[in-house]
């Protein structure tokens, strides 16, 4: 599968993948964890590519398995699916198991970038700068800790959507090569800033 190409209607279809995402955690449960969440969210995109209600069914039923990863990082991965069931959609031949593979391949590595940006790297830096703000008797210490973090993560979380869709499933090749160094200059800002 290659690159996909952004039209207006992709666009649209991906800020609905966007918003969707906020629901990846409103029904969390011990058996599928985020599953309902996700294929809710998947809604844009299954509407989009499936015409009849028999195969928006398998394709919902299909993201019913269970999910589970930060909810930063869930719009690549839900990216990524669109794309693939873009491609099930046109082509008959299509393996729709491996929709699921990929799904499982993303959420843990990712879940694990996320959680080291999100906790160990933008976290100790936004909270060490409203600290020491805060200790000086500014208000501004918290509402910069709490605006900063949020504009980042949400910025991330739709610039990444529209990237895994754009790759598709070319996004294994490109993780694996850049996981380490994702990895390590994460941890090099989360260490630099507590021990600063």
């Amino acid at each position: 599968m290659s690159k996909q190409k952004m039209s207006a209607e992709d666009k649209k279809m991906v800020n609905g993948l966007f918003w969707n995402s906020f629901l990846l955690e409103a029904s969390y449960n011990y058996e599928r964890q985020q599953a309902l969440g996700f294929s809710v969210g998947m809604w844009p995109a299954i509407k989009r590519f499936y015409k009849t209600k028999e195969g928006q069914a398998e394709a919902l039923k299909r993201h019913m398995a269970i999910f589970n990863t930060t909810p930063h990082m869930v719009s690549v991965i839900s990216g990524v699916t669109a794309a693939m069931e873009k491609e099930a959609s046109e082509n008959k031949d299509f393996d729709k198991d491996i929709i699921n593979n990929v799904k499982v391949g993303l959420m843990g590595p990712l879940a694990g970038i996320g959680d080291s940006l999100a906790q160990f790297c933008l976290a100790p830096l936004f909270a060490t700068i409203g600290a020491s703000l805060a200790m000086d008797g500014l208000i501004m210490g918290p509402i910069l800790f709490f605006v900063a973090m949020n504009v980042i993560l949400l910025a991330m979380k739709l610039l990444t959507g529209m990237w895994g869709y754009k790759l598709g499933t070319n996004i294994i090749a490109t993780l694996s090569t850049k996981m380490e160094q994702i990895s390590n200059i994460a941890s090099m800002i989360g260490v630099t800033v507590i021990s600063g």
